[in-house]
């Protein structure tokens, strides 16, 4: 008889006298609470098992539904004692006809259910044993009456006898009864194994199994004496092999399903027994989504996303924004910005961004005729395409190339100044407005590899040397544009600052200046460093630092292109003047800088959302 509610209301679960099931499940760590009523099956609520929050909640539901109604089958699959430890239930009564559960679930929590259920009939266990050819489901039914009471040894008796997970010691089923009587089951406890069989291995399987001796046959059962005034009758069919433990001399064996499913492949209950559960059915079709990924997985997979992706994903939520931005940095090879004004104030801006796996190129275009331009919001597109790029990348080289009119490089170092520092190793610009250089270069998380930039106005040497990231790069380029400019006071500002420093081996400035020769100021340098020139020809002055095993090098090249360059490199002192190399173009050309990477295609454009 259903027990009366105890008027706590579960909004989630329909209101009937009786459910035909109520199951709560464990499948691969999604907790489901779920029942049945008629054919109508309703999923009560479900979450994560490892979650104490979402356990005590779903836990607590639980036992106000198993309180409110009577229940024909209670389902248990892989529900650990842990989770009840964290809700106890203080009924102490259930109104349950029978249990069902599988091999996962811990012993104990039925030793904390079975207690409380006042109508109980069976218990009943499913699982699997692996065999050496193929697995073999199987059924243990324990019955129970006020004159069997339930034993908490019956299951332990089960699992320490036939039903081994260990694939590497099987269990030949011709063993399968002398197995049972090492354990002293109790009575009413039956056992069934599937064990698909032609006629013919019928009746090897029966031969053998009366082979192993210390039976009788008793019409169609084979029939062994236990302990305990108890017999154990075996049954072999086409379906399976079935036990069931009687009191000694009992002549009439009660036919049960399991009993019957051995030669009947009808009885529906058994087959549902046998076959998965629905619950991890339903679960094999629910797909993992992105959604039910936990976050240290998603950082993986954000971990080998493209930029693309990156971005699109970061634009999704809230909550995906914060995982893309605490994940690794992306990773390009070279990064050209370019905006450039011809002549009629048509314009272009566009970006390319490169490494061996992704190839990013954005363009506008802006044409002077009425009607032959982009929509204004096109330069907004590549702006936020950079902007995302300098703010989520490490770029290995980074080269800007303006043309006579800066307004662009200027409306992108305003919408720059809200997501410094940079992440840039190599600085390569031919911006000629100062301000848009020391911008990028000060910026920088840690001082560049190299540095390259165009001077094309008035040269003041302590405005760039005084730049800590500028004075610390490993390589300064600096290209002047206008001839006959006096360096001498620049090569003594240089020299005596790497004095001052702890310079290491190979540190480079290289300075260009079209139609120059360098004698006059390596002349001056010499005379005012003469305490600390070691030697000085026409070609080169050698001048002694601090450290013994570091020596500064100072010295002029003349290439056929009318361009001379002064260069300042430090160098072993044990390096011969054959290996100074006086005679290698000590410059570098930005294709020299990015040579390793594919030409783009630059008719081929990115539809970049500018929303992300």
């Amino acid at each position: 008889m259903p027990r009366k509610s105890t008027g706590k209301s579960v909004v989630s679960v329909p209101k009937t006298e009786s459910f035909k099931f109520i199951s709560l499940s464990d499948i691969e760590g999604t907790l489901i609470l779920k029942t049945k009523e008629g054919d109508e099956e309703t999923v009560c609520c479900r979450g994560d098992s490892e979650s104490s929050q979402d356990c005590r909640k779903i836990l607590k539901e639980f036992f106000d539904v198993l309180d409110s109604k009577q229940v024909d089958q209670l389902r248990l699959f892989g529900i650990k004692h842990r989770m009840f430890n964290l809700y106890r239930s203080y009924k102490t009564e259930f109104a349950v006809a029978s249990i069902l559960f599988d091999q996962s679930t811990d012993l104990q929590v039925l030793y904390d259910i079975i207690p409380k259920c006042s109508i109980l009939k069976h218990v009943t266990l499913k699982g699997a044993t692996k065999y050496p050819c193929e697995k073999r489901h199987y059924i243990v039914r324990v019955h129970y009456s006020e004159a069997i009471p339930f034993d908490e040894m019956d299951f332990v008796h089960i699992r320490q006898s036939i039903f081994t997970k260990d694939p590497e010691n099987p269990i030949d089923l011709k063993s399968f009864p002398k197995k049972i009587l090492l354990k002293p089951f109790r009575y009413d406890t039956e056992i069934f194994v599937r064990y698909h069989l032609t006629p013919v291995g019928l009746a090897n399987l029966i031969s053998s199994i009366a082979s192993q001796g210390n039976c009788f046959y008793q019409n169609e059962w084979l029939v062994y004496k236990m302990n305990r005034n108890c017999q154990l009758f075996c049954k072999i069919g086409i379906n399976g092999v079935y036990c069931v433990v009687l009191p000694a001399g009992s002549e009439s064996i009660p036919s049960t399903p399991l009993e019957r499913f051995v030669w009947n492949n009808d009885e529906v209950e058994v087959a549902q027994l046998l076959s998965t559960p629905e619950e991890e059915k339903d679960r094999k079709k629910s797909p993992i989504g992105w959604n039910c990924l936990p976050d240290k997985i998603k950082l993986l997979c954000i971990d080998r996303m493209h930029f693309k992706t990156r971005i699109h994903l970061r634009s999704t939520c809230h909550a995906e924004k914060k995982l893309v931005d605490s994940s690794k940095p992306y990773a390009f090879k070279f990064v050209k910005v370019e905006h450039l004004t011809y002549t009629d104030g048509s314009q272009t801006m566009s970006v390319v961004a490169q490494n061996p796996k992704e190839t990013l190129n954005i363009r506008s275009e802006r044409w002077a005729e009425p009607g032959k331009h982009d929509a204004e919001a096109s330069f907004d597109l590549v702006l936020s395409a950079v902007k995302n790029i300098l703010h989520f990348c490490e770029i290995e080289a980074l080269c800007l190339y303006p043309g006579a009119k800066e307004g662009g490089m200027k409306q992108l170092q305003d919408e720059l100044k809200d997501i410094v520092p940079f992440k840039i190793s190599t600085f390569f610009s031919i911006v000629l407005n100062p301000e848009i250089q020391f911008f990028f270069i000060e910026n920088c998380n840690v001082d560049p590899n190299m540095v390259f930039l165009r001077v094309t106005k008035h040269f003041t040497p302590k405005k760039y040397l005084d730049a800590p990231k500028i004075l610390n790069s490993k390589c300064l380029q600096l290209q002047l544009d206008k001839p006959g400019v006096d360096l001498s006071g620049a090569l003594f500002m240089i020299t005596t600052k790497w004095l001052a420093m702890d310079i290491e081996i190979d540190k480079k400035v290289v300075i260009s200046v079209p139609e120059r020769y360098f004698k006059p100021e390596m002349e001056v340098l010499a005379k005012k460093l003469s305490k600390r020139v070691i030697s000085q020809t026409d070609e080169y002055v050698l001048v002694r630092t601090i450290d013994e095993a570091k020596n500064i090098l100072v010295f002029d090249y003349n290439d056929y292109t009318g361009v001379s360059y002064i260069c300042f490199r430090v160098i072993s002192s044990k390096m011969k003047e054959s290996e100074y190399g006086l005679y290698d173009r000590p410059w570098l050309e930005d294709c020299e800088v990015i040579g390793d990477f594919e030409e783009c295609d630059e008719e081929e454009e990115y539809e970049y959302d500018p929303s992300s």
